[in-house]
């Protein structure tokens, strides 16, 4: 991509992150990035996630679903945006105070091939149905306001371009909240012989589809700051690599 096509997307990406920090203003406090679409990443880092924001938002996670809704539209706008962009997500990880410390160096290559991710809300279906006990057979189709309720977490779905580390195209990392545990799940990453970066000798961002405790407080990190904040994030990483 030349240098004037490239300053134009990142107007555009500029102007997207103004309407990303001013949809749903004033709706939830913790999910808006304070930066205005200046390029100024959220410094909190950590600060927020955790336990005690889930129970802060009813365990529902019923304002970030709102929330997300609304953007809705910005997301379909940024993805369409940043595949024009080379390694827009692996900057994103970069530009977190958090993630950053996370890829090393041999993380690099595979997290280039990392083009979208993406974000949807996991139901509750045993404590769904547990509303109907002792009334006979859960019904064939649950009222909406019902599965609303129903909704105890999320899964995150990271969309990879064939590369030759691993195989998979998607993989997935579910956090969910039942009888106030917290329960996260994981794909499998299928690696290509010998280009696995797992091999328990050196850590690697990949090690996170693998562990499945204490892990939720950076599912929450994706949840909160890196997917709506995305833009922030890729822009202060760009500036720090000089790539802008």
């Amino acid at each position: 991509m030349g240098q004037d096509k490239r300053r134009v997307v990142l107007d555009q990406l500029l102007q997207l992150d103004k309407q990303f920090a001013a949809v749903g203003a004033g709706l939830t406090g913790h999910a808006q990035a304070a930066h205005g679409g200046s390029g100024q990443v959220l410094k909190h880092g950590m600060r927020g996630a955790g336990a005690d924001m889930m129970t802060r938002h009813d365990n529902t996670f019923s304002a970030e679903r709102q929330l997300h809704a609304l953007r809705e539209p910005l997301y379909d706008a940024r993805k369409a945006l940043v595949a024009l962009l080379d390694r827009f997500w692996l900057h994103v990880l970069l530009g977190h105070p958090h993630t950053q410390l996370l890829v090393m160096q041999d993380d690099v290559e595979p997290l280039a091939y990392l083009e979208h991710v993406s974000l949807s809300w996991v139901a509750d279906p045993p404590r769904l149905h547990s509303a109907y006990s002792g009334r006979g057979a859960a019904p064939a189709s649950v009222p909406a306001s019902a599965a609303r309720e129903s909704c105890k977490g999320f899964s995150l779905q990271f969309h990879f371009a064939e590369n030759e580390w691993f195989a998979d195209k998607l993989l997935v990392k579910s956090f969910v909240r039942v009888n106030e545990t917290q329960q996260v799940s994981s794909s499998a990453v299928q690696w290509r012989p010998g280009q696995s970066l797992v091999d328990g000798q050196d850590p690697s961002f990949f090690d996170w589809f693998l562990d499945e405790e204490d892990e939720f407080d950076l599912g929450l990190v994706f949840l909160h700051e890196l997917i709506p904040n995305a833009i922030a994030y890729y822009l202060h990483a760009a500036q720090l690599s000089h790539t802008l």
